[in-house]
């Protein structure tokens, strides 16, 4: 009886310690989705003013980068659920 009280205190434990790393890494991972989209948002701002027609381009470039970001985000995170949520070893955010 208390081998196994002993058990499903560990294995409750074991739960709570995954709970805690998912919450974690989601909020990572939301912050780091956010964070481009951000850029996003203020790259359309900008474009729209007027008189910006100069920096346009540059705008709509960072625009674009912070949107693949995004997309590399996501697709990271679908090789990871599709790898069964084992991890891949780390690449920098910069490659491809």
């Amino acid at each position: 009886m208390r081998a196994h009280a002993k058990l499903t205190e560990g294995h409750q434990r074991l739960l709570e310690e995954r709970a805690s790393e998912l919450e974690h890494s989601a909020g990572t991972v939301a912050h780091d989705i956010l964070s481009p989209l951000n850029t996003v948002g203020l790259t359309l701002e900008l474009v729209a003013r007027p008189g910006e027609e100069e920096s346009r381009a540059r705008f709509v470039a960072r625009g674009v980068a912070a949107l693949d970001r995004v997309k590399r985000l996501v697709h990271g995170l679908l090789e990871f659920a599709r790898a069964g949520a084992r991890r891949a070893p780390l690449r920098s955010p910069s490659a491809g």
